[in-house]
């Protein structure tokens, strides 16, 4: 969220760059199958 990239490119750079575990699979795979999204929007402050 931070670098502006969506759930897809963000799970394709961490599929990409971390090492699979059975614990970053769970996350990618819970990400996947949401339809909510994961999380609330947050603002900077100033």
């Amino acid at each position: 969220y931070q670098k502006n990239y969506n759930n897809t490119q963000a799970s394709e750079i961490i599929e990409a760059e971390m090492e699979a575990t059975p614990e970053r699979d769970e996350i990618l795979q819970f990400i996947k199958n949401s339809h909510r999204g994961i999380m609330k929007g947050y603002f900077k402050s100033n």
